[in-house]
């Protein structure tokens, strides 16, 4: 692997899961390419956490001003996570006050798993109702009460709130393949009705997220579609690894080793293990949702 690769990840490990990784020595180049590419894929603030841990290793020696320069980029991402807390916790007030079971779809909800929540690259509050009626009435709610109303996306709403993007999702994934996505939403309503609510402390208040095996799922499916579509960012690639260390004693593997055979989703548990074992660090045994009989085609 290329150094200025290895170093990148190196720096978001110490940030991320407070590992001690000796620094090698780079280029004023390379230094502002790893700087680059954690603005690219928003773990600018994580780098930056790194940095600061073995900012007094021998060979840590950045060009001049880059340092500062990174260090305001965190204190953005830190003022953009305190706007989007404040409209989250008006947010959820609102909806909870009218009894629409809002619950908040990773996001801020993932970043309260990270050891610095205010250096998670907000992207705006994602909210997923799982019964239509109430989503319905949130969606009504929201034109009344927000601005620029936007349908375009297939089974979900956008519109702004206090300045933030919401977007109110009445699935919580959908897939492209027919009958994985009958399959998908079979198990999300099943596993609604048979899980516990799973509530989090986050802006002065309980808020409800998704049960920690759907949590898990949506993050795994979100990793696969990107692959396929667009390309997988690092963030999301991290919050995997943040989750399965945070979370992962929550859920139940067997259960979920049948969701990834049954929506055929081997393939794509495979490569995502195999990502964070060379990029992250992670072992066999901290990845334990990929089996030999989950290595099969994905077709999503």
């Amino acid at each position: 692997m290329d150094i200025t690769i290895r170093t990148f990840f190196q720096l978001l490990r110490m940030g991320t899961f407070g590992e001690e990784i000796a620094m090698p020595p780079l280029s004023a180049w390379k230094w502002k390419k790893i700087f680059n590419w954690g603005v690219q894929h928003q773990v600018s603030a994580l780098l930056y956490d790194g940095l600061c841990q073995c900012r007094d290793q021998f060979f840590v020696q950045l060009p001049e001003g880059l340092m500062e320069h990174w260090a305001l980029s965190a204190q953005k991402t830190e003022e953009l996570n305190a706007k989007e807390n404040e409209a989250l916790e008006q947010l959820m007030n609102a909806l909870n006050q009218r009894q629409l079971r809002p619950i908040l779809l990773t996001g801020q909800a993932m970043a309260s798993l990270y050891n610095s929540p205010s250096h998670y690259e907000p992207d705006g509050i994602n909210v997923f109702f799982p019964f239509h009626t109430q989503g319905h009435k949130a969606d009504l709610w929201a034109e009344e009460h927000g601005t620029d109303p936007n349908y375009s996306e297939k089974h979900a709403f956008s519109y702004q709130y206090a300045n933030i993007k919401v977007v109110n999702h009445h699935r919580m994934n959908q897939l492209t393949n027919k009958l994985n996505n009958h399959s998908l939403q079979q198990i999300i309503e099943r596993e609604f009705l048979e899980s516990q609510t799973n509530l989090i402390d986050l802006c002065n208040q309980r808020m409800e997220t998704l049960p920690p095996n759907l949590f898990l799922l949506h993050l795994l499916l979100d990793m696969a579609l990107s692959i396929i579509n667009e390309g997988v960012t690092v963030k999301q690639l991290t919050d995997i690894g943040v989750f399965l260390r945070k979370w992962g004693d929550r859920v139940d593997y067997i259960k979920l080793q049948e969701w990834i055979e049954r929506l055929n989703l081997g393939s794509m548990a495979q490569l995502t293990a195999l990502l964070l074992t060379h990029l992250l660090g992670f072992t066999d045994d901290e990845i334990p949702f990929v089996t030999e009989s989950n290595k099969i085609k994905t077709t999503t």
